[in-house]
């Protein structure tokens, strides 16, 4: 059943009924309210500001240009000027834009991912629920919803905020498990990019009454939340914790921000930039009573730990052109949880905030190019530090030493090895002949460590052959072909239903068939990964 989702908005207006109090009695000089570039004479809330704070996205209300009744939020954003002011903001237009009320919620630290709330098209019908959107040459994707395990909740609002490495939502929510109103919960990226049932932070974070809008702080353990059910100054405050251990459920005990930070104006959707320094918000300070955007800066004693903040420009070593790719990093020794970073399809920068304290394993994959493993340590850093990097880019070979792969499988992401391996990797026959030959098994073995590593994927093999022989016989050499390569598979402990077989004779010829070097190359088994 959909539902229409005023999540900002209507979120907002209830704190500010209920007089949530943040940002109180900060000295007034550095509190900066944004640009009239920026804030108009309607309603602006929800600043979502990239890392480098070069771009603010935030929803407008009752504005001429949005795309749904005056009622519905648009997004907007604005892009910093190169003598440092803000541009005039813009209607983000379609598709993140529709008839229906349509937030950001969170930002991804390059500005190049963007979570939404909203109403979008999923299987011919609008659906409520969290998506992603991405950014490329052409603009923004249309939103991909984003599939959470038996993921509902009760009522109009939500919340949502994912970790800067995305492989955490923290969800304010309100379900069948919670203490009070809404709670603070928590879901977790899985192998196949689907994330986790919500699971509640428990009640150290979550109280009897409301708890929502959380903010996860760069160091990926400082969360900052709004609750009603904590002591405060209001009935609203902002709250800081800490998470103690890896399982999500340990906190320290959650402390007020406050009167520094809690006071009687209506403010509200906290976010902090990775230095710490910065927080924007939405506020009526001193713009009668109506919403507009402000930044603060912020005392020590409410700033999260340190990151490392890596920075620079991937570029195509041939031409020195921007090249879109995708950066892939994990803890050093940790395979488990490989984040993906994008970096600006136009002009090739990228953004990406570590934690300090461990060491990082990077890799690129780009469109004929790749990199190999970076190691990008952070063990000895014990404060905020912005550091330029470069990526050395090579092209990928056209086909690869099945007898030389590499063998570090536990340092390659998925979709790297399916680009650099899978799709390189062939097995060549002798002339009329289908038992797989012995010196191509280092190779498939390769792939069954593969399949052994990855649960979630399947794979496709395809046989082929050359043109000398009838249509019949060879469509059925070429299925004896690929069927010998299953069967060594299956002996390794693959399960038959992982793997699809086609034969497909000598239709699909990759060379010319009327020289001896092109049917030696016809006379093969390809590989396909598959995602379930």
């Amino acid at each position: 059943m959909k539902r229409n989702l005023y999540i900002i908005t209507q979120l907002i207006i209830v704190i500010l009924s209920t007089n949530i109090q943040i940002f109180s009695q900060l000295n007034p000089y550095l509190k900066e309210r944004l640009s009239e570039k920026i804030n108009s004479r309607y309603d602006e809330v929800l600043p979502m500001v990239s890392g480098d704070e070069k771009t603010i996205f935030f929803c407008r209300k009752q504005h001429p240009q949005n795309t749904g009744s005056l009622k519905k939020d648009d997004i907007w954003f604005s892009t910093i000027n190169p003598d440092g002011t803000w541009s005039e903001a813009q209607n983000i237009g379609e598709p993140l834009n529709n008839e229906y009320s349509n937030a950001i919620f969170s930002i991804s630290p390059d500005g190049n991912t963007l979570i939404l709330g909203g109403d979008y098209i999923v299987d011919s019908q609008y659906v409520s629920c969290l998506y992603f959107s991405y950014k490329t040459a052409e603009g923004w994707t249309y939103p991909k919803q984003i599939k959470i395990d038996n993921f509902y909740y009760y009522g109009k609002y939500i919340s949502c905020n994912i970790s800067n490495d995305g492989q955490v939502l923290l969800l304010g929510l309100e379900r069948s498990d919670t203490y009070g109103g809404q709670d603070i919960y928590v879901s977790f990226r899985k192998e196949n990019n689907e994330f986790s049932e919500p699971m509640n932070l428990g009640d150290v974070v979550n109280t009897f009454d409301n708890e929502t809008t959380p903010f996860l702080a760069s160091d990926g353990k400082t969360l900052y939340f709004s609750s009603k059910g904590h002591e405060g100054f209001g009935d609203y405050d902002v709250f800081v914790t800490k998470r103690l251990d890896d399982t999500w459920l340990n906190w320290s005990k959650p402390e007020n921000l406050g009167e520094f930070i809690n006071t009687q104006y209506g403010d509200a959707n906290y976010i902090i930039t990775p230095s710490g320094n910065t927080a924007y918000f939405s506020s009526t300070y001193s713009s009668n009573n109506s919403w507009d955007l402000f930044k603060v800066s912020l005392p020590k004693k409410v700033k999260p730990n340190p990151v490392l903040v890596i920075y620079g420009k991937i570029v195509n070593p041939e031409t020195n052109f921007p090249l879109a790719a995708k950066i892939f990093y994990h803890v050093s020794g940790d395979n488990n949880k490989i984040s993906v970073a994008r970096n600006n399809p136009v002009t090739g920068e990228f953004l990406i905030t570590l934690p300090i304290g461990t060491k990082y394993v990077f890799s690129v994959l780009a469109d004929s190019f790749m990199t190999n493993n970076n190691i990008v340590d952070a063990e000895n850093i014990d404060e905020y530090l912005e550091m330029e990097y470069i990526f050395n880019l090579v092209r990928i070979p056209s086909n690869i030493d099945i007898n030389n792969l590499p063998r570090d499988l536990d340092e390659i992401p998925l979709e790297m090895v399916q680009n650099i391996v899978i799709n390189k990797l062939i097995v060549h026959f002798p002339y009329n002949t289908y038992p797989m030959p012995l010196e191509y098994e280092p190779g498939v073995n390769y792939i069954v460590n593969i399949l052994k590593k990855y649960p979630d994927v399947k794979v496709k093999i395809e046989g082929h052959t050359d043109s000398i022989g009838s249509y019949q016989y060879n469509k059925n050499l070429s299925i004896k072909r690929a069927k010998s390569v299953v069967d060594f598979m299956i002996s390794k402990g693959i399960n038959k239903k992982r793997i699809q077989f086609f034969g497909y004779g000598h239709s699909k010829p990759k060379a010319d068939n009327s020289t001896q070097y092109g049917r030696n190359l016809n006379r093969r088994v390809e590989f396909t990964i598959l995602r379930q």
